[in-house]
């Protein structure tokens, strides 16, 4: 009897630790050859679901050995009136004006597919508008923020009392798009609503399934999935991806050099690829461990 709860428990132990191995998530531990100081680093998926947890001990056990929780932004320190000032017009100006026809009934009954009449549509810039209907596609996927990684860490790094920062600020975030000229809303529209109005929506549980996995590959070919881009998407890449991510790594740097153990989270997009802030980090001289 005893040597079968004893090989019970032994089967158990086995398979717990191979559901462990497998869900393996984008996770990396960074260290450097002149102090002991260690920095976690995380991608992440902002909109997620039940499936993503529990999340594996090795990356719990990080979060709890670290000081002060990085997001891309700190989301209790956002001002409402501050993103409605930069996302909405307050000049008169209308969402109908600023759009072609075509692209402005497109996105229109989107938003109104998610019960956002176009009265109030009409006050949105395009390229909040156009987040607008993206989220709300990805949600009636059973996609939430609810089980975003940040999500779940925030709560428990206000439960903690833990320190919070951020990689960059609710401006640089806003204008990513809003700087563009005016000329190029119809596109930034098109590029935000790419796989969403355009009739190419890929499987979001086999994202899910690809990030919990940790494959590389396969999450690249959801991220990154036009081999040739236009001179336009190579702008938007630039913009929404390689710029922002030499300055998050030169705040990453930054943290690092604090002699205080930050638990960083970014979108996985921002540390995969040639141009990724794993591989600017790496060219810097800094050891870069994945789990």
């Amino acid at each position: 009897m005893k040597k079968s709860i004893i090989l019970l428990l032994f089967v158990l132990f086995v398979l717990n630790t191979k559901a462990q191995e497998e869900r393996k998530y984008f996770f990396w531990e960074m260290s450097d050859a002149k102090s002991r100081n260690v920095t976690y680093l995380l991608g992440s998926i902002h909109l997620g679901n039940s499936k993503l947890f529990p999340l594996p001990d090795k990356i719990e056990s990080a979060f709890d050995r670290s000081s002060v929780l990085v997001l891309e932004l700190d989301l209790n320190s956002i001002d409402p009136f501050q993103l409605a000032n930069r996302a909405m017009y307050l000049d008169g100006r209308t969402l109908e004006e600023a759009l072609s026809p075509k692209t402005y009934r497109m996105l229109i009954n989107k938003l109104e597919e998610n019960g956002i009449t176009e009265d109030i549509a009409n006050f949105f810039k395009p390229w909040f508008a156009a987040m607008i209907a993206s989220i709300s596609y990805y949600e009636g996927e059973g996609l939430s923020t609810e089980y975003g990684i940040e999500t779940y860490f925030l709560k428990k790094a206000n439960e903690k009392g833990k320190t919070l920062a951020e990689l960059e600020s609710i401006d640089e975030q806003v204008n990513v798009f809003d700087a563009l000229p005016d000329s190029l809303n119809d596109l930034v529209v098109d590029y935000i609503l790419s796989g969403v109005a355009g009739g190419t929506e890929f499987d979001t549980e086999k994202l899910i399934d690809s990030y919990i996995s940790g494959n590389e590959k396969e999450l690249s070919s959801y991220l990154f999935n036009n081999e040739n881009p236009s001179e336009i998407e190579l702008l938007f890449q630039n913009r929404l991806l390689i710029d922002r991510n030499i300055k998050m790594s030169q705040k990453i740097e930054e943290y690092h050099k604090s002699n205080t153990i930050h638990f960083v989270i970014a979108g996985t997009a921002h540390f995969l690829g040639p141009n990724g802030i794993i591989e600017i980090l790496n060219k810097k001289g800094y050891r870069i461990k994945r789990f």
